[in-house]
């Protein structure tokens, strides 16, 4: 990061994503979260910060939940693709239950499990920062699903979620049990008390039965949905 002088301005963002070419084969673990949360302790101009596609699991992850508690100022936080599991899930969910900055927060592609997904939920019970939140392939289990839609029917803020790809947890259930999580999702589909605009429930392993059974007449009274997204 540069200093500020006539020349350049403060960044806002900081972009340590595991996918660029100098991060590629040394991607950043725990340590570097660690090492890094030094200098940026007391700095109040990120807005921005992205980890994905690195190697940082829960001790990572409570330690930019600590950081964050005492940094108001990040809008989004991309943590995606990393080792991240329900600890690490926990941690940031007992710090962003009263945040008021992220607004924006992709955790896909970590192991987060049901006890994750259930911290998560619990969270949105009081969280009212939250627009986006990104949790593909977590691991989510009936338990977490339900949880998260059920707190969905009326969040004031949240218009994006995405819980696509969680089938390998999902796809052991009896009909019945399997219809009941689709349920919740249609009346968070059909409730006039939330924000939600987008949804994935992608790569679900949902049945063309559950397509006209439940979410076709959702898609039909829904007031606010404008994008669902059903890939196979």
């Amino acid at each position: 990061m540069q200093l500020k002088d006539s020349h350049s301005r403060i960044p806002d963002s900081l972009s340590l994503s595991g996918t660029q070419d100098d991060l590629r084969h040394r991607r950043l673990d725990d340590a570097h979260v660690e090492a890094l949360s030094v200098p940026l302790g007391g700095v109040s101009f990120l807005k921005s910060i992205d980890l994905s596609f690195n190697e940082i699991s829960d001790a990572g992850a409570a330690r930019i939940a600590s950081f964050l508690k005492s940094n108001r100022h990040v809008h989004t936080l991309n943590l995606s693709s990393n080792n991240i599991k329900s600890a690490g899930a926990k941690a940031l969910a007992d710090v962003l239950i009263h945040d008021e900055s992220v607004a924006n927060l992709n955790l896909a592609h970590n192991e987060l499990g049901t006890d994750g997904g259930i911290a998560i939920a619990n969270m949105l019970q009081v969280n009212t920062a939250l627009h986006t939140l990104n949790l593909t392939s977590t691991s989510q289990t009936a338990t977490s699903l339900t949880a998260l839609f059920i707190v969905l029917l009326n969040h004031p803020t949240l218009r994006d979620i995405d819980v696509s790809d969680n089938a390998s947890q999902t796809h052991r259930l009896t009909q019945t049990l399997d219809r009941d999580v689709m349920l919740h999702v249609a009346r968070a589909m059909r409730s006039e008390e939330n924000a939600l605009e987008t949804l994935g429930i992608g790569k679900m392993g949902i049945t063309d039965w559950i397509c006209v059974e439940v979410i076709a007449g959702a898609v039909k009274s829904s007031l606010g949905l404008q994008v669902l997204n059903l890939r196979a």
